[in-house]
């Protein structure tokens, strides 16, 4: 292979000719396993990181837990830029790694996760974050974690053998904060996303909320309903044969039916445009059929002259949970569904009305929802390019 001028081949890859390639050993400061500690759900002054808070690069905060008897180890504090390592976990999982930047005020790790320092002089944690939950990388890390599929361990022996690119620490950091940055903005368009949800959530409760001149009826007695009947296994096929067949949530993605499996035997049949909703667990799941579609007993499909029913039975979903009293509700009938009762508008035009700014809401949403995605595409373009060397920053 020709390696292009400016760069050199080396065990982990072709790599800029002032770049070395290091073993990890050479670059650490200290490692230190967490504490035994037992925990809780009530929450008091003592948070604990544990394998499940370590996300691949940074920490998840949507479930924390808590040291629950007695003072944790000051030496077991967190501190800023620490890299922590998950050194047990499945076979899929084992090997995450995440920085601590300071996400609570104070904080403390378990045992099954390690914490490590880096030789500040040469090495930046920003950077050894980075490679460290690179593709490439991940994929050694399985190569040498030691276990069955649902317990697995990488050990220090040999995790410390592995090598990784070494730019100066001045490029280090101008290529850490180049994706702290990205990384920034993906966070924000996030939030805003989060934001112009729950916007449309309390939009859609007051425009739904029953007025003066609204009706009840049953759902039967305004739509067409066509419940779904799935066609024998022999008729399934991947390769397009047939119609793409809708059985329950697994078909369903972002509230669009999506393409799984085809089959060639039709035995009730969805339309472009209609409403898909879900008859088995989860029950009451809607969307909007994407395609013309075979219907399996998992789903069901609705059809009304405007969009105003889409968005009243996705105001109706939470309905069906308070139906099961607590029990497991596994699935619906179809006199359960007929029978459903709406309270609708007294005219088309209202209905209309409602429905187009409800639609625009979510047009809005999935705009931003898009802009997400492209920012998550760039941000793997840069990270591939800049932890290569393919583009320099200095």
């Amino acid at each position: 292979m020709v390696v292009e001028k400016g760069y050199k081949q080396t065990e982990i890859g072709v790599i800029p000719v002032d770049w070395e390639a290091v073993k990890i050993e050479s670059i650490i400061k200290s490692t230190q396993l967490g504490g035994n500690y037992s925990n809780d759900e009530v929450e008091n002054e003592f948070p604990l990181i544990k394998m499940g808070n370590l996300s691949r690069g940074k920490i998840k905060l949507d479930k924390i837990q808590y040291i629950s008897k007695g003072k944790p180890n000051e030496t077991d504090l967190l501190k800023f830029g620490d890299v922590l390592f998950n050194t047990r976990n499945t076979l899929d999982l084992v090997g995450k790694v995440a920085i601590w930047r300071g996400e609570l005020s104070s904080a403390y790790f378990n045992s099954n996760i390690m914490r490590f320092n880096f030789n500040d002089n040469i090495s930046s944690s920003l950077w050894v974050n980075l490679i460290l939950n690179t593709p490439n990388f991940i994929t050694q890390l399985r190569g040498i974690a030691i276990g069955t599929t649902s317990v697995a361990a990488i050990y220090n022996r040999d995790l410390f053998k592995l090598k990784i690119p070494l730019p100066s620490l001045p490029e280090q950091t101008a290529i850490a904060n180049a994706l702290s940055d990205m990384d920034a903005l993906i966070a924000q368009t996030e939030k805003l996303i989060e934001k112009k949800k729950a916007i449309k959530q309390g939009v859609m409760q007051e425009l739904l909320k029953p007025k003066e001149g609204w009706v009840t009826k049953k759902l039967g007695e305004v739509c067409e309903i066509i419940m779904g009947q799935s066609p024998l296994s022999e008729y399934y096929n991947f390769t397009g044969i047939g119609l793409p067949l809708i059985q329950g949530n697994a078909d369903i993605k972002n509230r669009k039916t999506i393409t799984r499996t085809y089959s060639s035997n039709i035995t009730k049949k969805g339309k472009l445009g209609d409403i898909i909703m879900t008859v088995r667990a989860p029950v009451g799941e809607i969307a909007i059929s994407s395609f013309e579609c075979c219907l399996g007993r998992g789903v069901c499909a609705l059809r009304y002259e405007n969009d105003f029913m889409y968005h009243y039975l996705i105001s109706m979903e939470n309905y069906w949970s308070r139906l099961s009293s607590g029990s497991t509700f596994d699935s619906v009938n179809s006199s359960q569904i007929r029978d459903l009762p709406i309270t609708l508008p007294g005219t088309k035009k209202e209905q209309i009305e409602i429905a187009k700014t409800l639609t625009d809401l979510d047009k809005d949403i999935e705009l931003t929802e898009t802009k997400l995605q492209k920012l998550k595409h760039q941000k793997q373009g840069m990270m591939q390019a800049l932890h290569t060397g393919k583009i320099r920053l200095i």
